[in-house]
């Protein structure tokens, strides 16, 4: 029965990922994926390290290709072979624990089944003041909204579960983690029919500066917390002096 269920989980978060890819590789997609690749840049610029992880909804995209990281790869669930890339079950990580410098989660989290699961698979790969980067959609956006007005939008999203930023947070705590910083992007995606000209000369500078928590896309940047350790000294016996010295015959 577990085997199968299993089975059931990581076949729906195969297909919610292909159409999450095909979605994502649409021409409209572009000023999405600019804004979340700018995000993820700006997160990572300053974070060094041997070993960073990649698994993404859209599996083709490199999002670490500027990480000063020395060695990426990529953890996929599909059968597409892609550079650097190891053919996983998600809810099962085959990485040792405590091994990568930096995660990132690329809309992943919204198409699991089990996102904490999935969440902690990550979080234990990581190791001691290793970074945890976390990109997912806002359920509070106006790209949230249209995707019950809009057929298209409406089946691109079926399944998916579009996780709250303070539940987010904590899970992070409960897994040992610390939020250093939150961020949001894309404010108007899905209507620069609208606000054409005025949207990117204007509106979205201006929401962007404030960051405002409407933003289509959110990152959570999470540091692995140290813990410190005070070693606790065996009690030794008290000699008496008057034991000491004494021949044994």
């Amino acid at each position: 029965m577990s085997e199968q269920l299993e089975h059931d989980q990581n076949s729906s978060f195969k297909e919610r990922s292909k159409k999450l890819q095909a979605w994502f590789q649409e021409p409209a997609r572009g000023l999405l994926l600019k804004a979340e690749q700018h995000c993820i840049d700006h997160h990572l610029k300053n974070i060094f390290g041997h070993y960073a992880c990649q698994m993404s909804a859209v599996s083709h995209l490199n999002l670490l290709e500027k990480s000063s990281v020395k060695y990426q790869f990529k953890l996929v669930v599909d059968v597409e072979r892609y550079p650097l890339t190891m053919l996983c079950d998600p809810y099962f990580w085959p990485v040792e624990s405590g091994s990568l410098d930096v995660v990132l989660l690329h809309h992943v989290l919204e198409i699991a089944e089990s996102p904490h699961r999935l969440l902690s698979q990550a979080a234990a790969s990581i190791i001691p003041d290793g970074k945890l980067l976390i990109i997912g959609f806002n359920p509070c956006s106006m790209a949230n909204i249209s995707r019950w007005f809009i057929p298209e939008r409406a089946n691109v999203f079926k399944g998916c579960n579009f996780i709250q930023i303070n539940r987010l947070k904590d899970w992070l705590t409960l897994l040992g983690f610390s939020v250093e910083e939150v961020s949001y992007g894309a404010y108007f995606h899905s209507f620069e029919w609208l606000f054409k000209g005025v949207l990117q000369h204007c509106i979205e500078p201006y929401c962007g500066q404030r960051q405002l928590p409407l933003g289509c896309f959110y990152s959570i940047l999470a540091i692995r917390d140290v813990y410190g350790v005070s070693p606790i000294k065996k009690p030794w016996l008290k000699v008496h002096n008057q034991l000491i010295g004494y021949p044994a015959a």
